[in-house]
């Protein structure tokens, strides 16, 4: 089955392939979501992309074989070798996987032997910051929003690809291949969770610069809100 996303005016920007119905999908991206962990650092919350790998029980429960059957099968298939959507393939189609369970396969294989660092997805590197600030979910959007107040603090240029009003907005970063996602999440009483996800980073170095760099970035954002700066006008 193949599943196509677009975004709000209808236009394709990617697919989810291998999977044999939409519930199959929607557990699979809610495994994802569940597996994201919070840690605090310097004030502010920083997220990893890596989930706890599923028990020996469960991967014997949905496929018939536990994680050391699975590296031996990959290792004598010549899975070292391979690039990921290729490993994916076979542990579906020679091996019966569901398509969720090909592509957790896959990764912790990859992670076992070493072909994958723990911030690195099949579409490069990751990292995501979030901090909760004391202002409201509409002037934080505005200050994203408009070019020059974003410039004014973030001190770097960038181009909104698409916004949802006081909800979030994706950026181009200028940086070859990378993508922003800004999320917002009201928290009453004038105070929003703003999360930061930067994608498509090409190594673990870029990931450690990139999670300073929004770590001070939101912490001068927090300056202005505390000294009840017109964050949004």
């Amino acid at each position: 089955m193949t599943v196509a996303v677009g975004d709000a005016g209808g236009k394709l920007t990617s697919k989810y392939q291998g999977y044999a119905s939409i519930d199959e999908l929607t557990k699979g991206l809610d495994a994802v979501l569940q597996g994201l962990k919070l840690s605090r650092r310097g004030g502010a919350a920083t997220m990893t992309t890596r989930s706890a790998r599923k028990s020996d029980e469960a991967v014997f429960s949905a496929t018939g074989k536990r994680w050391s059957e699975w590296y031996a099968i990959l290792d004598g298939e010549g899975a070292a070798g391979m690039k990921h959507p290729q490993i994916a393939r076979l542990v579906q189609e020679r091996y019966g996987a569901s398509g969720w369970w090909s592509q957790s396969i896959t990764v912790e294989y990859e992670r076992e032997r070493g072909l994958r660092d723990v911030h690195q997805t099949p579409r490069g590197y990751e990292v995501s910051v979030s901090k909760t600030l004391p202002a409201s979910a509409e002037s934080l959007f505005a200050v994203w929003a408009d070019e020059g107040r974003r410039l004014e603090w973030l001190g770097a240029a960038m181009r909104v690809r698409k916004a949802n009003p006081n909800s979030g907005l994706r950026l181009d970063t200028g940086s070859v291949g990378s993508d922003l996602a800004v999320s917002l999440y009201p928290k009453g009483d004038a105070r929003c969770q703003v999360v930061v996800q930067q994608i498509k980073l090409p190594d673990q170095a870029a990931v450690e610069s990139r999670r300073a760099f929004w770590k001070d970035a939101l912490e001068r954002l927090e300056g202005m809100a505390s000294r009840r700066e017109p964050v949004g006008d």
